[in-house]
């Protein structure tokens, strides 16, 4: 069942907004998902492709000190969108 439109309003809005890091625009995706929106979707709502919005929730499986002890750095390659 999907969340509430007031709750994926406020998330796909966070998400779009400008200075948001990786770990957390993974996070993002992950409760979307978590709410019953595939990635399609959710790629869909907010203008990226499937494989940037799979690659961003692939972050959330770093080991826990890799994800404390440094930020990623945004890559072109991290970057792409469609």
């Amino acid at each position: 069942m999907k969340g509430s439109i007031e709750y994926t309003t406020l998330n796909t809005s966070r998400v779009r907004a400008h200075g948001l890091d990786p770990l957390d625009e993974a996070e993002a995706y992950q409760a979307l998902k978590e709410m019953g929106y595939s990635l399609t979707a959710i790629g869909r709502r907010l203008g990226k492709s499937r494989p940037y919005v799979s690659q961003r929730v692939k972050l959330l499986r770093l080991h826990p000190k890799l994800r404390k002890s440094s930020d990623i750095e945004q890559s072109p390659q991290t970057m792409r969108t469609p």
